[in-house]
């Protein structure tokens, strides 16, 4: 007589050691391939953001730099070495127009010019005329040239398109402009770099033969523009302005992000170059 016999459907079945130790074996393969891919993936972004983080730091710092420099007074763009460290220093120009009169022959404490594109009134700054050269801009000795008065001035409300520009002082400038410009102007700034990795700018500290020794390193005419400067690496050539083109400025530096297990002014981190060239636009 056949006799068949069978397990319950409901009973339950186990698994030997060896399927045991396969699914364990497995899954820490598994394991290992997906910690390995997810670290791959979380640096890369990590990355790629740092890289964006100092690109956006390079593009903003740069253009920044760069507008000052196109608003500068002609031939005030100068570079020297304060400390040891590379500097560039310009005048800013705040207003620009044409004047109609101009205390040159005698000196006065007002001149009439044509109005301010702003036309509201009310324009500040010191006068500059004929700013040729960078000796007439910072003279030779401890005090500014004779290019810009000693004195501010204030425009009154225009009246029949001119202005009544009032100097604080009597003054006398040495040559008319052969367009009839004149500019209003704000003192001197300079772009330093520390030696540190940061890169400073400093303001009214006033105007001056020789600025080393004079920029302020602290308080609030000292401004940081960027911490993660490659030390050393902030340099700036000025072209001279020709007859067939305007002066040009090219100012070159590099920011520096360090790997992650070193420091922010160590050399062994990814660098970021960047040069610019600026057209000097204004003229005397």
């Amino acid at each position: 007589m056949l006799h068949l016999s069978f397990y319950p459907s409901g009973r339950a079945r186990g698994f030997t050691l060896i399927e045991l130790v396969m699914v364990i074996m497995l899954t820490g393969i598994l394991a290992v391939i997906s910690s390995d891919f997810m670290r791959r993936s979380v640096d890369g972004w990590l990355a790629q953001s740092g890289r964006s983080e100092m690109a956006n730091a390079a593009a903003a710092a740069s253009e920044k730099l760069g507008r000052e420099i196109r608003r500068a007074l002609p031939n005030s763009v100068r570079t020297f070495r304060d400390g040891g460290q590379n500097c560039i220093e310009l005048v800013p120009v705040l207003y620009s127009s044409e004047y109609i009169t101009m205390p040159v022959a005698s000196a006065a404490s007002q001149f009439r010019a044509v109005m301010f594109p702003s036309g509201v009134g009310g324009e500040r700054g010191y006068v500059a005329v004929y700013p040729y050269s960078s000796r007439v801009v910072y003279g030779n000795g401890p005090f500014r040239g004779a290019a810009i008065s000693t004195s501010l001035a204030t425009a009154a409300a225009p009246a029949s398109n001119e202005q009544l520009v009032q100097l604080a002082a009597t003054e006398q400038f040495p040559s008319d402009s052969p367009r009839k410009r004149f500019f209003l102007v704000d003192t001197p700034v300079a772009w330093c770099e520390d030696g540190a990795g940061g890169l400073w700018r400093y303001r009214n500290y006033g105007f001056a033969a020789d600025s080393r020794g004079l920029i302020p390193t602290s308080g609030a005419n000292a401004e940081l523009v960027i911490n993660n400067l490659l030390p050393g690496s902030f340099a700036v050539e000025v072209d001279a302005a020709q007859l067939q083109r305007n002066a040009v400025v090219r100012f070159s530096f590099s920011l520096l992000r360090s790997q992650r297990t070193g420091n922010w002014l160590g050399t062994g981190g990814e660098q970021t170059p960047l040069v610019m060239e600026v057209q000097l636009q204004n003229v005397p």
